[in-house]
């Protein structure tokens, strides 16, 4: 009997798992690394199911050879066939695959691409340095509604920029001064490295045309120094998001961090990271140092959210993309986790009825914030 009820279930919708729509999925092919993230289903409040990063340095030597490595190549095919089966047995209803600098500008890049169709059955979308700017501008404001200032996508073979006007992307540039080709570029000087992106971001049309006096940074390995500054200042939260500093502090960071390269050393908060991200940190300093003292920026901020959410979030309609992502993630975690979700629509109206018999003065983000808790 029970192996006949076993038969005649369909397929069934995993425990803890929105039932509405099907995964969705984004292949990023960077310079530095190959990174496959499955969202539980594509609305504003990405919810994050499967994120596995591979590092493959696509971008190694390209700017000195004009080819990819075979032995990248082979790495990053090795990771795809993975990564095939990986959404197949997830289920993955539409997977959108992103390439960037490194398969841009190498002559076999087109080659590597066909390989990457093949294997994952599907086309892949090379971004202009222009359009990587625009989903990284884009994927920050999703995060962070009415940002202003200027962004930088920092990844292994180029540095986006690009203007943040609180709505939508502005004007943006791309730049050859990624992690692994400033690594190659400067033949593993950091201090050199600061040198060709101060000089390459002196010349920059768009750092020309600054009005705010924040920069927000994108990229693991400007992410990394981030948490490096965490562990310094012994700050008490582990994510990054949002994250802000004063760009004076982060200068000095910087620095040192580029004056201990040049002797083999790093901070005793780096030894935390990755061996590959850790490789790579003086260059980012180099880059960030270089940003933030030509744009003469008073902040910087830090974003999770780059290239892939902001494809996405450029996928849907007008009014999808007017949800509060607050709001929405909170109400999905009140489904799956709630004894009663209508109770907590319940709950925000007693309290709209409480905070006006009380004449409170609540503005819209607290509004929010009590929305969320309800």
């Amino acid at each position: 009997m029970i192996r006949s009820f076993v038969k005649s279930l369909k397929s069934p919708t995993a425990q803890g798992r929105i039932s509405e729509g099907q995964p969705i999925a984004v292949l990023d092919i960077g310079s530095n690394s190959v990174r496959l993230v499955i969202y539980e289903r594509h609305i504003r409040a990405l919810t994050p199911i499967y994120n596995e990063k591979v590092a493959c340095g696509l971008g190694r030597g390209v700017g000195q050879t004009g080819a990819l490595a075979e032995e990248s190549v082979e790495r990053a095919l090795i990771a795809m066939r993975r990564f095939a089966l990986v959404c197949q047995l997830t289920k993955v209803g539409d997977l959108h695959i992103l390439a960037t600098a490194a398969t841009r500008d190498a002559s076999n890049g087109a080659m590597f691409i066909a390989g990457v169709e093949e294997i994952m059955n599907t086309n892949v979308r090379i971004l202009t340095g222009e359009e990587e700017a625009y989903f990284a501008a884009l994927g920050t404001i999703a995060g962070m509604p009415q940002q202003q200032g200027m962004l930088g996508d920092f990844g292994g073979g180029s540095l986006e920029l690009a203007i943040l006007d609180g709505v939508l992307p502005g004007d943006g540039e791309t730049h050859p001064l990624g992690a692994i080709r400033l690594q190659d570029d400067s033949e593993r000087s950091a201090s050199k490295a600061y040198k060709i992106a101060r000089k390459t971001l002196a010349s920059s049309p768009i750092m020309e045309r600054v009005q705010h006096s924040e920069f927000v940074a994108i990229g693991g390995t400007w992410r990394a120094l981030a948490k490096v500054h965490q562990i310094q200042t012994a700050y008490p939260l582990s994510m990054v998001q949002g994250y802000r500093v004063d760009a004076d502090k982060m200068i000095d960071m910087c620095s040192q961090i580029i004056e201990l390269a040049d002797k083999g050393e790093w901070p005793e908060a780096a030894q935390r990271l990755s061996s590959n991200r850790k490789d790579l940190l003086s260059f980012g300093a180099a880059a960030l140092n270089a940003v933030l003292e030509v744009g003469k920026f008073k902040t910087v901020k830090f974003s999770a959210l780059g290239v892939r959410e902001g494809y996405l979030f450029g996928q849907l309609d007008s009014a999808e993309q007017e949800v509060d992502p607050l709001l929405q993630a909170c109400e999905e975690l009140s489904i799956l986790r709630s004894r009663s979700p209508s109770h907590a629509h319940e709950l925000i109206e007693f309290t709209n009825r409480f905070v006006a018999a009380m004449n409170y003065d609540e503005n819209q983000v607290l509004q929010q914030l009590r929305y969320a808790a309800c």
